[in-house]
């Protein structure tokens, strides 16, 4: 759903950035062209968040609760 959302703002933005772009510059922003990081990146940053949250959770998985949460006296 983050990266659905991901996109609306980025067409959103876009649209609204390419006509002032082409007003200054005269450079045309194609908005809706097709390129293969519209899709690449999303997979990655999927895919680096949940290493994100696995590494914890195996360190998390192998700490022992009991000797962690035991006062020490």
């Amino acid at each position: 759903m983050g990266s659905a959302g991901g996109f609306f703002v980025y067409f959103g933005l876009l649209t609204g950035v390419s006509g002032v772009i082409r007003a200054q510059t005269g450079v045309v922003l194609q908005v809706l062209t097709w390129h293969p990081i519209l899709w690449i990146c999303p997979l990655a940053m999927i895919a680096l968040g949940a290493l994100g949250g696995v590494v914890p959770a195996i360190k998390a998985y192998r700490t022992p609760v009991a000797e962690t949460l035991a006062p020490i006296s």
